[in-house]
């Protein structure tokens, strides 16, 4: 039996070509595979950073219920995220813009490395970056900001060419926005919406609970003040009616101890009948004085009642 050794080389060939191809795709799948643990990895990544983000500024935010300290953090907390996620922009400036009237108008409440010009500036809402974020109530990106109308009312935001805006809203009312931008190109991706539109819904919820606060606040302040006028109002009506009828009284008093000891009774007996007066008169006034602070009937039969009298004596 002759052995055709030309056979087995070229057989053999072929396994070693075989063998190369199954080490170089098994080569090709374990890095396609470790590209996939390393891209998984870095999601998981970014997705605990922009939890520890969000956690960071839900404690912050909730620190206080000064409703200006709370603006305060929500630009310093907001800017400082936007700020961690990519490259750090130095020229970035960041606003919160609120509705703060009935003029349909936003109103730059806080803001970071703005010009003093843009505290307080009213801005329209219904164009640019600004109207189309009110329109589609999500977060709005742009990278056309120096042709953008709504941005062109600011101080702060020539040559600025990316801006990012987000919505402050709850339920179906939207309560401002807050805006970022740039002098960089492209700055704002993906990331920055999903982290901005996270980081606008737990400001919210601090913003309306620290407006409430003020809220409060302000009516209880009112409430003070209201009593502290009663009191003002009450000391002066004292002053000038029972205070001075009893000063008179006690004077005719005298008056007539001194008739009584010159022994004109008749005299006595008239001043007598003129004090008289004078104590039924201060004593009208004292019940009327009490009655206006807290009616009789408002114990005994309740407000309706109470408001009614109070209206019949008014007619």
């Amino acid at each position: 039996m002759i052995i055709d050794l030309s056979t087995i080389g070229g057989n053999g060939l072929i396994l070693i070509q075989a063998g190369k191809l199954s080490v170089f795709f098994v080569r090709q799948r374990v890095d396609f595979t470790e590209k996939q643990t390393e891209a998984e990895l870095q999601r998981l990544r970014v997705e605990n950073e922009r939890g520890r983000l969000i956690s960071d500024m839900a404690r912050t935010l909730s620190a206080t219920l000064n409703y200006r300290s709370v603006l305060r953090a929500t630009i310093d907390t907001a800017f400082r995220a936007i700020a961690e996620v990519g490259e750090r922009d130095e020229s970035m400036v960041g606003m919160v813009l609120l509705f703060e009237g009935d003029d349909g108008l936003l109103t730059v409440a806080s803001g970071r490395n703005i010009s003093r010009k843009d505290e307080g500036r009213k801005v329209r809402a219904d164009e640019g970056i600004l109207g189309r974020t009110l329109d589609t109530a999500e977060v709005t990106i742009t990278n056309r900001a120096a042709q953008d109308k709504s941005l062109a009312g600011f101080a702060s935001t020539p040559g600025c060419k990316s801006a990012i805006c987000a919505p402050l809203r709850a339920g179906f009312h939207t309560y401002g926005m807050i805006l970022f931008c740039s002098t960089e190109s492209d700055v704002y991706t993906k990331e920055h919406t999903n982290l901005l539109s996270a980081f606008c819904s737990q400001a919210i919820i601090s913003l309306q609970n620290a407006q409430l606060f003020e809220d409060i606040h302000r009516e209880q302040q009112r409430i003070l003040e209201k009593e502290a006028e009663a009191r003002r109002k009450l000391a002066r009506d004292l002053h000038d009616g029972p205070t001075q009828s009893v000063a008179a009284i006690v004077m005719r008093l005298n008056f007539i101890k001194m008739v009584l000891e010159n022994g004109d009774v008749d005299k006595a007996l008239e001043e007598v009948i003129k004090v008289e007066d004078i104590a039924q008169r201060t004593t009208h006034e004292i019940r009327t004085m009490l009655f206006a602070m807290r009616p009789v009937i408002l114990e005994t039969q309740g407000l309706i009642p109470a408001l009614n009298q109070i209206g019949r004596a008014h007619v």
